[in-house]
């Protein structure tokens, strides 16, 4: 869709809205817990999952939480899908050619953890299949991303550069007023930097 609009043809295409919409956020963390805040207040139902959910006081962030053995279950019910768990023995690879063929046909992932928790090599190939997913992805298993990459010419590819959380301190202020506008908003108040008229 972008290459046709650039090329300066006019597409009116539906396209999904957040509200509605149920996200998996695998690895729970304050990354995981940030994803969550943005998302819900837009509509999105938000699943967290992480090793363990005994003893958590974070389990209101979410409106479910699942274990990563409960993943399975989740999986084949998100539109999204947010890796944010860190990298370790256990996460290195998960989202192989198995993880993915649980996923919606039409699920957008997002790896904002590290490359090496996705088998670049599965993702392709399931990319290629007759799928209309989506992969946002800011990590790569080797960083920088080699020139002849398939994940830079790939049509179902987003890409940012390890950039995601890209300025000192630039995501922290921006995410921090965000939230503070919008609950201020949905408390019925007025937020201070609004748009006038």
């Amino acid at each position: 869709r972008i290459d046709r609009r650039r090329a300066g043809e006019w597409l009116q295409v539906p396209w999904r809205e957040v509200r509605g919409s149920r996200w998996l956020v695998i690895g729970f963390g304050s990354i995981g817990r940030k994803v969550a805040a943005l998302a819900r207040p837009f509509g999105a139902t938000v699943v967290g999952a992480r090793r363990s959910v005994a003893g958590a006081t974070d389990l209101e962030a979410a409106d479910a939480m699942v274990t990563m053995e409960g993943i399975a279950e989740e999986m084949p019910l998100a539109d999204v899908v947010v890796l944010a768990c860190p990298l370790t023995d256990e996460t290195r690879g998960l989202v192989d050619a198995e993880f993915l063929s649980a996923l919606r046909d039409d699920v957008v992932l997002v790896n904002v953890s590290r490359g090496a928790v996705i088998d670049t090599d599965d993702l392709l190939a399931w990319l290629d299949g007759d799928r209309a997913a989506t992969a946002v992805l800011d990590v790569f298993d080797v960083e920088p991303l080699p020139e002849g990459s398939p994940l830079w010419k790939h049509p179902k590819v987003v890409m940012t550069t390890h950039i995601g959380g890209a300025g000192s301190g630039m995501a922290s202020r921006n995410d921090n007023l965000f939230i503070d506008q919008l609950a201020t908003f949905l408390a019925g108040g007025t937020p201070r930097l609004g748009v006038q008229g």
